[in-house]
Formats: C-alpha cells, structure tokens, sequence
C-alpha cells in the first residue's frame, strides 16, 4: 500500500531537467546569432568604372598640368630675366685634333748575351757620366715652336703641355724597352694551378735577366717571397711564361739571390726578344736628384712609376758588407718589386720593400747597382766568396782628423770568425788591407773580392789606445761565407 501512494507522488511530481538538456535548451535559444551573414556580392562594373574614372581624372591632370608648364615656362622666364630672353644652349663636345694615338717609339738595346764568366759591365765610367740628360735636350728642341729662336738654349725655353706630353712618352717607351730585360718570378703554392692577381703579387717579385752562362738564362731578383717555393713559373714581357726556375745563389744578409733557368725552357718568343739588362751607375754623383723610372711591379703587377732620387748616401751594413741604398719620392705598394733605371735605360737600383727610413714606408727603397755588382757577378758564377766577418763603416775625409784616421772602421765583429779570431776589435780603424789603401767600405769589399776562401790576408788598422790611436798590424786567413759553404755541399 505504501509502495503505491509513493509512485502516485512520483507520477504527480514535476519532471527536473538535466544538465545535458539545460545545455540543449540554451543553445537553441542562441541559434540566431551563430546564422552565417551572407556576403554582399561584388558589383564588378561598378568597380571597373571607379578604376577607368580615376585614372582618367589622373591624365587628365597630367595634361592639363604639361599646358601649363609650357605656357607658363616662357613667361616665367622672361620674368626671371628682364634683360634677355634665356634660350637654352646646345651642349656639344668637340674631338680634338689629337686623339690620344701616338707613334710608337723603339729604342734598340745596346747589349747581348754576356760569354762566360757573367761580368756586368757598366755602359760609362763614373767621370764620363754627366749630370744633364743630353737625350731629354734634345728630345726638348725637337719639339720646340719654330717660332723659338735658335739661339735659345733648351734650358731657357718655357716648356708647353705638348713638350711635357712628348717626354712622358718618350718616358713610357723607355720603361717598355727597359721590361723586355724583366722577368715576373712567382711561387705557386702546391697542388694550385692558377691564383687570382692579389694572391700572385703576394707570391711573385719581379727581378732582372743578369745575363746568360753554363747554367743558363740568369735572373737576379730579391728572393724573400719565393722561399721554400715547391715550384717557381717566370713571366716575361712577351706575355710567355714558363716552369723551370730554380735557385742558383743567395746572400742571405739581403735575401738578394741569382734563379737560373734551362735555355731550353725559355719560350722562344722570349728568347729572340727577351735581352740582358743594361748596367748603369748608382754613386750619389750620377743619381742623387735626377728622374728614375720604376719598373716591374711598384705599384703592382706589371706597372710603371716616375720620379726622383731624393737621397744616395744612406748606407745598410751587413757582415762584410755595407751597401748603397736609394731613396726615391715614388709611393710603392706593399709588395713593391722590379728596377730603378735612369732616363738612359740603366739601372741603378733593385726596388727592396723591406729596408726603409721611419715614416717612409710607402715610399720606394732600392739596393744601389754600384755597390751589389760584385755580389751579382759571384753569385751568377758561383764563386766562393771570403769571409772575414767584421761589420764596416766609411770614416770619410770630412770626419777624419788627427785623432780619428780615415779608412773604414769596425762598428761590430761576428762570434768566433776570422776577424775576431785574429783580434780585431769593434773600434778598430781598418787603413790597409792586402797591400792596399782602404779608404772606404768600397775599397774594403774589392780587396775582398780578390781574395779566395784560405788565403791570408794582412791587414793594417789603427786602435785608440789612451787618447791616441796606435798603428797595429794582423794577419788572418779568410774563411767561406756559410750559404756559399752550403749551396757547394
């Protein structure tokens, strides 16, 4: 009975919704918001006819706007300058007469393939060589106005453009004929064939053909960038080049060294073309000065430089030695290489870039040929040079006096050489060698030169001894400089 009365409450009660049909309920109550709106469709005429009016009002304002520039312009103009009407003139840019295509100059060589021994003759003696240029006088009165008079000296005559223009040519044909005695020395670097232009002027110097013996066609050049080089390849000015190089000598003290080179590698264009290089004089006297031209590579690869000898007398001293360096007014590049040559075509100078005055490192150093002639000859002959081992000093006329001798003095002595073994001492003025005045470093480095390793050699000096200087007196046996001891072994 119970049962029954509670299912009948059951029955009677209202019926409570769940959750999942409370969520049901409210989201049908929402549905009108979640309707999609219907896009307005695109009127396609409409927009082509908005387009097609806008860049017609954009023409029509082009038009309208180049009228009245024109129409403007002129009046505009006129109030602009009330004295004259502005015409617009016509630019036209006249050729001249002289176009820039000059006659090519030749200047034949003065000299051939040297025989055996190579001995590098200078053209003129020191006391033959004048201080004035005879070609460039008369390079100046051939082009001299007809309207000059004859009895005018060249040196009074007022130079034009044209003169000016005339010896930069001639210049530049000179520095043409000067390299066909120049050979490019590169190093290529193992297992590479070809090398952009920057990297072949860090790995090539640029040297001279010295003259041809025994061993061949003989290059002299600086060799510091062609060190332990697996394979050097030789340019010439014939646009040739070939493999083959290999060093024959080198001083060490300089890095200066002789590269020979099979005539039978040489390419044949360049050895009909290709000459020895003419030797000139580099003594204060015949350069100090005057114009060089630089040739090889001053300032890169294969170019040409001009300018002057700003200074001779500066001295480098090694073992032995102490040799002429020029200084020029040229700017060189880093890797400065090639010759020094005067307006003769000589050359005076081989371009060193690692000897310079502070301050002065852009600008062209050179080796004077005067005082490296020697050195070439034995080098290119593979001769043995003696060895003594004191570092010279040219006390010259000027500074001599009664308490300091003229000859050359010892400003150092090498450890354990020949020198040092026979006592002489760094102070030690040198007076006499072999027989023979020493009156200067040159004097000292050609008795030297006729020496051969093991001779004995007597040499006569001074020593300051309290506030005077004793005559003293030694013999010595001359020893063999190390690098020419080790190319023999």
């Amino acid at each position: 009975m119970c049962y029954n009365v509670y299912s009948a409450m059951d029955d009677n009660r209202e019926k409570v919704p769940s959750a999942e049909e409370k969520v049901s309920v409210e989201a049908n109550d929402y549905d009108f918001i979640r309707e999609k709106i219907k896009e307005r469709p695109i009127n396609r005429k409409r927009l082509v006819r908005r387009l097609l009016f806008t860049v017609g009002t954009a023409v029509l304002f082009g038009i309208v706007a180049c009228v009245t520039f024109l129409w403007l312009e002129p009046l505009i103009s006129r109030m602009m300058s009330s004295d004259q009407e502005m015409e617009p003139a016509r630019l036209e840019l006249s050729e001249g007469e002289d176009n820039g295509v000059y006659p090519e100059e030749k200047i034949k060589p003065t000299e051939e393939y040297s025989d055996v021994p190579v001995i590098l003759e200078v053209e003129k003696p020191i006391e033959e060589l004048p201080l004035d240029d005879k070609d460039l006088e008369d390079g100046w009165s051939s082009v001299s106005s007809a309207s000059a008079s004859p009895q005018v000296t060249p040196a009074a005559q007022s130079l034009s453009l044209a003169d000016y223009r005339m010896l930069s040519r001639r210049m530049l044909s000179l520095s043409s004929e000067v390299e066909k005695s120049l050979v490019t020395l590169s190093a290529v670097p193992e297992g590479t064939e070809l090398f952009s232009d920057a990297e072949k002027e860090m790995y090539s110097t640029c040297g001279f053909i010295a003259g041809e013996n025994r061993f061949g066609m003989l290059i002299f050049a600086d060799s510091e960038k062609l060190e332990d080089a697996d394979e050097i390849v030789a340019g010439f000015s014939t646009g040739e080049s070939a493999k083959g190089v290999r060093l024959l000598r080198k001083d060490e003290a300089t890095g200066l060294a002789v590269y020979c080179m099979n005539r039978v590698s040489v390419p044949e264009k360049a050895k009909t073309e290709c000459v020895p290089a003419v030797i000139g004089a580099s003594y204060s006297a015949a350069v100090k000065g005057n114009a060089v031209i630089a040739c090889g590579m001053p300032a890169g690869l294969n170019s040409v430089c001009y300018g002057f000898v700003t200074s001779a007398d500066k001295r480098e001293v090694f073992s032995d030695m102490s040799l002429q360096l020029l200084a020029t007014d040229i700017y060189s590049s880093e890797n400065a290489g090639g010759v020094l040559t005067n307006l003769s075509g000589q050359v005076v100078g081989i371009i060193t870039a690692d000897h310079h005055d502070e301050g002065r490192e852009h600008l062209i150093y050179a080796w004077g040929i005067s005082s490296i002639k020697g050195m070439i000859e034995d080098l290119s002959n593979c001769t043995d040079r003696s060895y003594v081992g004191i570092y010279p000093v040219t006390v010259k006329k000027t500074e001599a006096s009664e308490d300091i001798p003229e000859g050359v003095a010892v400003t150092d002595v090498d450890i354990d050489s020949p020198a040092m073994q026979a006592g002489l001492l760094r102070g030690d003025v040198i007076t006499k060698a072999g027989g023979s005045e020493i009156r200067s470093v040159d004097d000292y480095m050609k008795i030297l030169r006729t020496c051969s390793p093991g001779d004995v050699l007597d040499v006569e000096f001074k020593r300051l001894g309290g506030e005077a200087y004793a005559d003293m007196a030694v013999s010595l046996e001359t020893g063999i400089r190390k690098e020419d001891e080790e190319a023999e072994q």
